[in-house]
């Protein structure tokens, strides 16, 4: 019988995919990190594997993502932005997008969405 892929694993994977693809980084390159292949690291995020402790510290130090953030700190109502982001229709589109884009355009769309984001904070107010 084949393992069904636990809620856990799932919320684990998505948010080593947000911290990722935020970093800039492909499944290629924290498979290299890993010593293991991409398609591994695709298996991690969609939950298919569970992700081995073993590797929290090298994901910590190659992504800047804290392995308590990948287990949510032991609060199963915890939400990052990355969370936020994972679920937002397009997220993987627009991620995917991105990171096929030279640094040069990276940082302008990063001052767009910037300057769009206080746009839209000071349309709030």
């Amino acid at each position: 019988m084949a393992r069904r892929a636990a809620d856990f694993d799932v919320a684990i994977g998505a948010r080593l995919q947000a911290a990722r693809i935020a970093s800039s980084k492909t499944q290629s390159d924290i498979g290299n990190l890993l010593g293991v292949t991409f398609q591994q690291v695709q298996k991690y995020e969609k939950g298919v594997n569970r992700l081995p402790g073993a590797h929290y510290p090298t994901l910590k130090q190659a992504i800047g993502f804290d392995p308590t953030d990948l287990i949510g700190g032991g609060d199963p109502k915890h939400n990052t932005a990355f969370d936020d982001f994972a679920a937002t229709p397009g997220a993987k589109t627009l991620a995917t997008a991105y990171l096929g884009m030279s640094h040069s355009r990276r940082r302008m769309i990063n001052q767009l969405a910037i300057t769009l984001s206080v746009d839209t904070q000071t349309e709030k107010v």
